[in-house]
């Protein structure tokens, strides 16, 4: 679904979205009206996507979304959907919730969610779990890279390098987007280029 457009659902808080997941919760929430916002987007991409073939398998949708992800690189235009769709890290197949404070104005600043209500050690910035999964930091509700006493945390628009001892950002590195605000390289294998150059412990 997401492969033809974002049929999340944002909860009345205003900060939570709510997506598919390999549990049936999730399912139940999306098609079944609720105080979030956004049910009749998600019908209207669940509509759209049926309309795509008269009977579906897993090839059938694996087809739907790499023509989808060949279409972002191939125009270099990636957006937040883009990553949910390519990498799995932003479904981990548990309540399919999204915190995403400011969706407008900071679209890729987002967390994938552990549990169905709030952050926790288990909880993730999808982007920095799928360049170094190994360093994401627990004890910060995954919101970091840990190296020693330096840590990277993503922006909507760059990764900093920053002291744990005072947040003082050491090094900024941009992640080039457009006019509109859309990443216009792989903010993940940006990550990855960034960590070779400054080579963390």
């Amino acid at each position: 679904m997401m492969s033809i457009d974002d049929y999340g659902q944002r909860d009345r808080y205003g900060w939570k979205y709510q997506y598919g997941s390999r549990w049936q919760v999730a399912w139940d929430q999306l098609f079944h009206r609720s105080a979030s916002s956004g049910f009749e987007k998600t019908s209207k991409v669940l509509v759209e996507l049926l309309s795509r073939a008269e009977t579906f398998s897993n090839d059938t949708l694996s087809h739907i979304s790499n023509e989808f992800l060949a279409s972002c690189e191939e125009s270099s235009r990636y957006p937040w959907r883009y990553y949910y769709v390519k990498y799995d890290v932003f479904r981990p197949g548990r309540y399919g919730m999204h915190g995403i404070s400011d969706k407008a104005a900071k679209p890729y600043v987002s967390t994938v969610m552990w549990t169905a209500s709030k952050y926790s050690e288990n909880a993730y910035v999808p982007y920095l779990k799928a360049a170094d999964p190994e360093h994401i930091s627990r004890d910060k509700y995954g919101q970091r890279l840990s190296y020693g006493d330096r840590h990277i945390i993503c922006k909507n628009d760059a990764y900093e390098l920053r002291l744990d001892e005072n947040d003082e950002v050491l090094e900024s590195y941009p992640i080039s987007q457009d006019e509109d605000g859309v990443d216009t390289e792989d903010r993940v294998l940006v990550l990855k280029e960034f960590l070779e150059l400054i080579e963390p412990d």
